[in-house]
Order: structure tokens, then sequence, then C-alpha cells
């Protein structure tokens, strides 16, 4: 592995030694279940608050857990597929864009498609059935039709800021920012694998420019054109929401490059234990009070918690029934939103403390057990389709896959 900055002559000559690179981190495996531990609760309280059940929304800690498991999902992703790629042209030097877009669309797609399918099904024939009533703003046929094609062109994240939320399918937001991060990475790290440092510039260059400049010129012309104004505030809008979290994706690939470059010097320092304990403590604490400036250190944070979680000797976290878990993970965050609507259904008319009981004994088994059902009767054969992209089998690797929430 080389320690340099130039790594030139690393894609060029690739030693046998690189061949062998690991690209499986059981231990981040666990941490996508965590992650999606902590959406699934979040989204358990929301349920509660919607079926006017007595909830803990009030607490921070718990209103916070869900866009905070998202931004761990982002920070993994970002590391993990930078990782991969950089590993993949360092061995082949090249980067197969297409291999990627295939086991991106594999993997992602299928379920992806599933639960749009099932959600839109339950909105035009019931508008709303699942959602109890007068709690959240009903969908109406009206904007169904185009909010479905927004959900088709992978625009969820556009869709949930034009139209109410769609019930089973408004978590899909985080899906739709990373297949637009998917959109543009591959050519960028295939472009800059020789200088990977260059790969940060230019990602945040871009960042900065559509989370203030662009939005800035939009509001100008809107000003010198009424009648266009609120299409361009609607751009304007994405256009910041987007890079906002396209930010938090910076921090995992900054640590993905820093851990190719250095990764024995990066591993021991990270992996030491008490860069773990401070590092949880103070993401604990971030997750209980809000401090200034702190979307921008916390994705650092879970940046270095990644990190420190590339060490694979540690038995309990790197369990194999741990492991499975995060390795279905994406199951349990796709399936969980409409799980719940129907376990509170059926819990509301026996009380809070029976749908409250309901939703948490009952909810998070049932979408693990549905999430176990789907991934080895549908994901785990489709998976076996995807084609390979570096030395070993990476089409097996658990730790490619989609990592998002909320």
């Amino acid at each position: 592995m080389a320690s340099s900055l130039k790594t030139k002559e690393v894609f060029q000559k690739p030693s046998s030694a690189s061949k062998q690179a690991d690209v499986f981190f059981p231990a981040l495996n666990t941490l996508r279940f965590v992650a999606a531990l902590l959406v699934l609760i979040h989204h358990i309280e929301v349920q509660k608050w919607r079926c006017g059940v007595q909830n803990l929304g009030g607490i921070m800690f718990f209103h916070e857990i869900g866009s905070q498991g998202v931004h761990i999902f982002f920070v993994l992703s970002s590391f993990l597929l930078t990782y991969l790629l950089l590993t993949e042209a360092r061995q082949k030097n090249d980067i197969s864009v297409r291999n990627f877009y295939v086991r991106r669309a594999l993997r992602i797609w299928p379920l992806y498609f599933l639960i749009v399918a099932i959600a839109f099904t339950c909105e035009f024939l019931s508008l709303g059935f699942l959602v109890p009533a007068g709690k959240i703003e009903h969908s109406t046929a009206i904007y169904l039709p185009s909010a479905l094609l927004l959900f088709i062109f992978m625009l969820p994240n556009l869709c949930i800021q034009i139209y109410p939320p769609i019930t089973g399918a408004a978590h899909c937001w985080s899906l739709g920012i990373e297949e637009q991060f998917y959109l543009f990475w591959p050519l960028l790290v295939k472009n800059f694998k020789s200088k990977p440092v260059l790969i940060l510039g230019f990602f945040g260059a871009a960042l900065i420019i559509c989370r203030f400049a662009l939005p800035q010129a939009l509001q100008a012309v809107a000003k010198t054109i009424p009648s266009y104004a609120n299409n361009l505030d609607i751009a304007s809008t994405f256009l910041v929401n987007t890079s906002n979290e396209m930010t938090v994706m910076l921090a995992g690939a900054a640590a993905a490059i820093v851990f190719f470059l250095k990764k024995e010097s990066t591993s021991k320092m990270a992996c030491h234990w008490i860069v773990r304990l401070v590092t949880i403590f103070l993401i604990a604490v971030n997750l209980n009070w809000s401090w200034p400036g702190r979307d921008y250190y916390l994705p650092v944070l879970y940046a270095v918690l990644v990190l420190s979680l590339t060490e694979t000797r540690i038995p309990l976290i790197s369990s194999r029934f741990l492991v499975y878990l995060g390795t279905i993970s994406y199951g349990i965050y796709m399936f969980h939103p409409l799980i719940l609507s129907v376990v509170s259904k059926v819990g509301i008319p026996y009380g809070d403390s029976t749908c409250n009981l309901l939703l948490y004994f009952c909810g998070i088994p049932l979408s693990i057990l549905i999430s176990v059902i789907s991934y080895e009767l549908m994901e785990k054969k489709i998976l076996k389709l995807k084609p390979g992209a570096i030395t070993g089998d990476i089409s097996k690797q658990k730790n490619d896959s989609p990592i998002s929430s909320n």
C-alpha cells in the first residue's frame, strides 16, 4: 500500500500483495444495522405521534436519531464505494463504470421499485388507508401520477419537497440522494484515480457551488422573471438540500482516501481503544445536545467511527449474527415504514399502551423477519448476477450494498 500522495506508480504496477486487499469489513456491517435500528426506533416514535399515542418525540435523542442514522449510512456508503473504486483502480489500473452502475442497479432497484409499487398501489386504491386519520395530510389522486414519475426517475427527494409524503415510500428520499451521488462519483474517481486527493477538491468545490452560488443565481433570476419564481425556488431548495446531504458523504470519501493512502498508520491510530471511546462519547453527547456547527463536525465523527471499525478483530461486533443483520439492513430500512403502519392500525383500537408495545415488540421483529425473507428469496439471487470488480470475489462482498435511511 502506498504511503505517499504520489500514487501513480501504484496504479501502473500493482504488487501481488495489493491484489489481496481486504474489501470486507465485518464491523461496518454491524454499524449499518445499528444505523438502521436507530432510524426504525425514530420512525416508531413518529408513528406513535401520527396515531395520537403518547410518544418520546419531544426528547432530543429520539428526535435526532432518525436523521443521524441516515448520515451514518451516507458516510458508510461514500467510504466503502470510494475505497472499493480506488482498490479496483489500483489492481486493474482502471475502473469499470459500467460494472459499477450494474452492481448499484441490481442492489438497489429491485427492492426500491417493489416498495414504490406497494406504497403507490395503497395510495391509489385507498388514498391513505395506512395513515391514521387526521394526523398527517392524506394523499390525493391529483398529484399521485406526478409523484410516481418522480419516484420512477429516482427523484424521491424532490418529490417529498413538492408533495405530501407517500406512506411507506417517503423514506426513500435518501436513496434518491445516493443515486444522484452514484451518477458522477465513479467518473470522478476514474479520472483522478492516480491523484485521489484531487477527488476531494473537485467534490468540495462542486458542493460549494451547488450550496451557495447556484441558489443565489436562481433567486436573482426569480426576481427578474416572477412567473418562474415558484419553479426556481423549488430548484434552489433542491440544490441546497441535496448539497447539504452530500456534504456528509464528503466526510466518508475523505476517510476512504486517507485509509487507502495511509492504511496501516490510519488503522493503527483510528482503531486505538481511546479513539473509539472518545468518538462514541462525542457522538452520544451530540445526539442529546445541540452544539453550534454540529451538522459539519458530526459527519467527521462518523467518518472516524467508520475508520475505527476497519479492524476486523472485534469479536462482539463482528459476530456472524450482527454481520448478517447488517447484510439485510437495506430490507429493514425499506420495509419498516409499511410494517409500522400496519402494526399501528392493529394496535390503535386497544389503547396507547398496547399500540406502543406492538410497535416495538412486533414492529421491529417483523421488519427483521420480512427483510430476511426478502434477502434470502429475492435479493441474494439477484446479487449473484453482479459483475465482479476487483481481485477476489467483490461480487460477494456484503459491504458492497446501499446504505441509506429515514
